[in-house]
Order: C-alpha cells, then structure tokens, then sequence
C-alpha cells in the first residue's frame, strides 16, 4: 500500500520498519505509455517515484485513486509545495 501526502522541507529517504519515504518537490509529473504514472523530484538528488497505473489497478491501488493523486502532485508542482511518498512493505 501506498500514502501520499503534501508537507515537510527536504528531499528526504528513510527506510525504516519496511517503508520508504521520500519527501521533495516536484519539477516533472509523466504517464507512461502502459498507464504508469511517475514523479520526478528537483529537490537535492532528482528522484524519480512511480505512484499508480491510470490504466487499471497496479499495486493494490485503483485508477480512481490514482487519478485522485495525480491532481495532488500537479497541485503540488504548481504550488511549490513539497510531496510526501512512503512505500510500505518494501
């Protein structure tokens, strides 16, 4: 499962009790030709996070949803506001 949420400075990676975080701005927002959409942060290290498929469901995580969370990151991007990825389970 995955958590998207918008706020804390930093681009961040802290793996701890099998969850990975990154935390950054967001400079890039693609959808890959198969659906996959994918994140690119301009914050220190470019980072890149794929979130969700507009496709169908990947990762236990709808195209509903994933929808719902490209509009956060293009709120995000176009704010300047930092996002927010923890991975679960990694």
């Amino acid at each position: 499962m995955r958590l998207l949420a918008l706020s804390v400075p930093l681009l961040l990676f802290s793996a701890s009790s099998n969850a990975l975080t990154c935390i950054g701005n967001i400079s890039k927002i693609d959808t890959l030709y198969t659906g996959i959409v994918r994140v690119t942060s301009s914050s220190g290290l470019s980072a890149k996070a794929y979130l969700c498929n507009t496709n169908g469901s990947w990762g236990g995580i709808s195209s509903d949803t994933c929808k719902i969370w490209i509009s956060y990151a293009q709120v995000a991007q176009t704010t300047g506001q930092e996002l927010e990825i923890t991975y679960n389970g990694v």
